[in-house]
């Protein structure tokens, strides 16, 4: 699903107006709905995760190693896109397939874009781990 459809989805009704640029997925939504606490773990395993593979993403451009670049920022956009962040998902499958073509020393500002987007995208989880 989209940004735009999620954000127009009733499960985007039920999220708190605050989580700019991350609408909660329906998943996430029943788990909090539960009180099982899973939501909270599962918002930290993706964040932990993520900056991890971020890392590696970094490392990949400055050993050159573009099957690396193409690993690491095929598995964020996959967990990206499970988690409800979109716009982190969209910009990993960019830079998935600018690893084909595109010499990776030029791929560095488009993961810095990356990455700033990450962290706009772990604030909105905590705002909504702490309304929650």
């Amino acid at each position: 699903m989209s940004g735009e459809s999620r954000a127009n989805s009733p499960v985007a009704e039920q999220a708190p107006e605050c989580l700019r640029g991350w609408t909660p997925p329906r998943l996430l939504l029943e788990l909090a709905a539960n009180a099982s606490g899973l939501e909270a773990e599962l918002i930290e395993a993706f964040k932990t995760d993520t900056a991890i593979r971020l890392g590696r993403l970094r490392h990949a451009i400055t050993s050159a190693d573009a099957a690396q670049l193409r690993r690491e920022a095929h598995t964020i956009k996959g967990s990206a896109w499970q988690m409800g962040a979109d716009s982190v998902a969209s910009m990993c499958q960019e830079i998935e397939l600018a690893a084909c073509h595109t010499p990776l020393a030029q791929l560095e500002e488009r993961v810095d874009r990356l990455e700033a987007r990450f962290v706009e995208v772990c604030r909105a989880m905590a705002s909504y781990s702490n309304q929650t």
